[in-house]
């Protein structure tokens, strides 16, 4: 404390951020809580309407963040090891569904494997119902799996390669290696990407809303009591379920990172380049990152094509007809700009002072802990060197002796 009373401005900086996260974030969070009451509480709960719809929620949750992650491994083992050809565009194609909101994915899958869709009906002459936990499902894993892909791949990427080289060199197989040497050193960015993944479904409304049908799930539910019958207690106590869910898996994310740390002892930096991936393995990289890809600009290339089209995809002549309700409703946009520049310049500035106020002193260290957790995911675009906060150094020397520490903190 006296190390910060000496610096004046940090703690001008300390009292202003400390109150607008009292202000902005803990004190909405509690009135949400306080909201229902005891008896609210006691009457929703005993209601067990709410039963489904968690059930649904963390059934979804798991299925969706297994797959996304899945996927966002793939991709990033395929643009940091695998020397595949056209990897700028794949990165490109990639982060794709963290550039739109997320129902918008679930708005073209309709278009395309609806019981209309582009794909289904016009190609294979089939109206599947995807209304509900399949279409849920298949949406969620394309909007959240960029997640996955730039933490997983930021880890793959620091690492140093030649742990694996020396692995290698001693005659180990490309599955050994992986196993031994290059899972491990992936698991702390695996573990935050599984757990910011599942966090990010779980609170996910846009695309339940469009897709889910009668699959509800948490969020849905508490729209529904609100717009449906103007049931703010129920939608108080519903987002309270929510609230709590998510800081459990927050804190086990947390306690994660926090118990253990991947340290691979260090030298000098090196240049050496990864040992090579089997051809087989690129191919097979390649092939599934196509296959991505294609569908990703499926998503997006629908909508293009819906919005300059008279009646997708029964009438396909053009027409700019369809921005003549953006100009009707200019307002709605320009309300996006104002709150959307508002808030960027609100997070930015945020991150700066809590920066400065960490590092003028070490004393204010615990109070950028506090900041940076509440703050960071108000901020879409956070880094993802900053989800794993990870060292990862190596060491070689001379005798080619490589070594990976595991230590407790």
């Amino acid at each position: 404390m006296r190390s910060i009373s000496r610096e004046p401005a940090v703690v001008l900086v300390l009292a202003v951020l400390i109150g607008l996260m009292l202000m902005f974030i803990i004190y909405p969070q509690v009135q949400v809580v306080i909201v229902p009451g005891l008896g609210g509480y006691v009457d929703f709960l005993t209601g067990q309407t709410w039963i489904k719809p968690l059930f649904n929620s963390i059934q979804i949750m798991l299925a969706s963040t297994t797959t996304a992650v899945t996927l966002g491994f793939i991709y990033a083992y395929a643009m940091v090891y695998s020397d595949m050809p056209w990897k700028p565009f794949f990165r490109l194609v990639g982060i794709l569904p963290l550039l739109s909101p997320p129902f918008v994915v679930a708005a073209s899958y309709i278009l395309l494997f609806g019981p209309r869709g582009v794909i289904t009906y016009g190609i294979f002459g089939q109206s599947p119902l995807i209304l509900g936990f399949s279409g849920l499902w298949g949406v969620q894993t394309i909007a959240f799996f960029p997640f996955a892909y730039q933490l997983i791949a930021d880890v793959l990427a620091r690492s140093d390669p030649r742990l694996e080289q020396a692995a290698r060199n001693l005659g180990a197989g490309t599955w050994n290696v992986f196993r031994t040497i290059t899972l491990p050193l992936v698991r702390p960015g695996l573990t935050a990407a599984i757990l910011t993944t599942a966090i990010y479904i779980l609170e996910d409304f846009g695309n339940p809303l469009l897709i889910a049908g009668q699959f509800t799930v948490l969020p849905s539910q508490a729209y529904s009591l609100i717009e449906g019958f103007g049931d703010f207690t129920g939608a108080a106590a519903v987002s309270t379920i929510l609230l709590v869910l998510a800081l459990v898996l927050y804190v086990a994310k947390l306690r994660i990172e926090g118990n253990r740390s991947y340290v691979t002892i260090s030298g000098r930096a090196t240049s050496i380049p990864r040992p090579p991936v089997p051809r087989a393995l690129t191919n097979a990289c390649f092939i599934a990152c196509s296959a991505l890809a294609i569908l990703i600009l499926m998503v997006y290339g629908v909508l293009i094509v819906s919005a300059l089209t008279v009646a997708f995809p029964n009438n396909l002549t053009l027409t700019t007809k369809n921005f003549e309700y953006m100009g009707s409703h200019s307002q709605s946009l320009i309300n996006t700009l104002e709150f959307g520049g508002i808030a960027r310049s609100f997070v930015r500035s945020l991150r700066c002072s809590s920066r400065f106020s960490c590092n003028a002193k070490n004393g204010t260290v615990a109070a950028w802990w506090i900041l940076s957790r509440s703050c960071r995911r108000r901020c879409r675009g956070f880094s993802s060197a900053s989800a794993t906060r990870r060292r990862s150094t190596s060491t070689f020397s001379i005798g080619s002796i490589a070594g990976c520490s595991l230590r407790s903190r």
